[in-house]
C-alpha cells in the first residue's frame, strides 16, 4: 500500500506539470506511475463472464513530442503499460477439474500495453484560467504473457 501511496503522489507531480510549450516551437515531456487495472472478463461460448482475470496494481509510463503552433498542438506519444495478474475467478470448470472445481484461484502471469498517438489540441484561455481541448488516434499492441491458472507438469 505504501509503493502505491507513493506512486500515485509522483504521478499527481508529474500530471500537475504544464507542457512547457510555446508557440511556434517544439517540446517534449514524460510521465510516470502507477495504475489501478480493471478487471478482465472473459466469455465462453454462451457463459458470460466465464473466467474474471483480477490484476495487482501496475504502472504506466509514457514520453511526448510535439509542436506548439500557437493556438492548436500536434504530438506524438508512445506509452507502455504493464500489470501481473493476480487471480482468476470461474464459474466453469476447468480442464482437470472434474464436476468439483473452486471459484477463485492464484494465477500467474501479466498484461502489458505498448500504444502509439499521434494527437491534436486546441488551446483557450489566458494566463490566470487555460485549457484545451483535444484528440487523437493511435494504435496498441496488448500482450497476456504467460498467464496461467496451474502449471503443467513436464513428464
Amino acid at each position: 500500500m505504501r509503493k502505491l501511496a507513493i506512486g500515485v503522489a509522483l504521478s499527481s507531480t508529474v500530471l500537475a506539470t504544464p507542457a512547457l510549450a510555446r508557440d511556434g516551437a517544439w517540446y517534449v515531456g514524460g510521465e510516470f506511475g502507477a495504475m489501478i487495472v480493471e478487471d478482465v472478463e472473459v466469455d465462453v461460448g454462451t457463459v458470460d463472464d466465464a473466467l474474471v482475470i483480477d490484476y495487482e496494481y501496475g504502472y504506466d509510463g509514457a514520453g511526448f513530442v510535439g509542436y506548439d503552433l500557437g493556438g492548436f498542438r500536434v504530438e506524438a506519444e508512445v506509452a507502455y503499460k504493464k500489470a501481473d495478474a493476480d487471480e482468476v475467478q470461474t464459474s466453469i470448470a476447468l480442464p482437470g477439474d472434474g464436476p468439483n472445481f473452486t471459484e477463485v484461484r492464484d494465477v500467474d502471469g501479466s498484461t502489458s500495453a505498448l500504444s502509439f498517438m499521434i494527437n491534436g489540441m486546441l488551446d483557450f484561455g489566458d494566463d490566470d484560467l487555460s485549457g484545451f481541448i483535444g484528440g487523437g488516434v493511435g494504435i496498441a499492441r496488448v500482450k497476456f504473457n504467460n498467464q496461467r491458472v496451474f502449471a503443467n507438469q513436464a513428464a
